[in-house]
């Protein structure tokens, strides 16, 4: 037990008093304080253990805000490149250790009958019994994009855009003639597969004279009321032979 004598005075007169109570020796008494803030303009970051703001360093960015005073860490401070310039108060624990890239991966636009091939930096030719929309891609390391193959039993030349580019071959000699699902020409080429009477597949048809797929010399010629046409697929550009 502890006494405490508590002396009061006033208007010059003294007079003494106590009280007992019971103290606990263990309690400690801590200071309760709220830490000071700092509002940054921008172009201005708040560095360690500092009472104000200072300007940004070359090759960083700092967009300003208000700061709480921080022993340890900078703040409002962005790195953009690898600075060449003295930082102060910046030490190795609030310092960066580590820069890891920022990045956004590339895009390729391939036009229709073209597709972007896995790990690849450029778009390409749709390779033969497929078909590319074409469209716009974002790098990818393992997987191609943009192509889709043509279904079961169905073929297409090389640079197929759509699926009803997917057909049948029809053989001529040691060439082929790729036919499609649509009929795209009048007159056209009609070949009946399951001989029901009615068309499966057609060849377009033209009075120009042009070969029966691209890549080939090879011409086939059909009569029809009269006048003398050729026979070609898809891959031929008529505009190539109007010159």
């Amino acid at each position: 037990m502890k006494r405490l004598f508590l002396i009061f005075s006033a208007f010059w007169v003294t007079q003494s008093a106590f009280a007992e109570f019971t103290c606990d020796d263990t309690n400690k008494y801590r200071a309760i304080y709220d830490a000071n803030s700092y509002t940054c303009q921008s172009g201005e970051f708040l560095p360690a253990n500092t009472l104000g703001c200072q300007s940004c360093p070359t090759g960083m960015s700092c967009s300003g805000g208000t700061f709480d005073f921080n022993p340890d860490n900078f703040q409002g401070l962005t790195i953009n490149n690898i600075s060449t310039t003295t930082l102060n108060n910046m030490c190795a624990d609030n310092m960066f250790n580590k820069l890891r890239a920022s990045y956004e991966p590339n895009q390729y636009t391939c036009n229709p009958g073209y597709y972007l091939p896995a790990n690849a930096i450029a778009c390409v030719i749709c390779p033969v019994d497929s078909y590319c929309v074409g469209g716009t891609y974002t790098f990818n390391e393992t997987v191609p994009q943009g192509i889709v193959s043509c279904g079961a039993g169905l073929f297409a030349p090389s640079g197929m855009s759509s699926s009803n580019q997917c057909g049948r071959i029809l053989h001529i000699g040691d060439n082929v003639v790729y036919l499609h699902s649509v009929k795209k020409t009048t007159p056209a080429l009609h070949v009946d597969i399951d001989q029901d009477g009615t068309a499966d597949y057609f060849g377009n048809m033209t009075t120009l004279d042009v070969p029966m797929t691209r890549g080939t010399e090879r011409k086939l010629k059909l009569q029809y009321d009269g006048v003398t046409y050729s026979v070609y697929d898809d891959s031929v550009d008529l505009s190539e032979y109007t010159n």
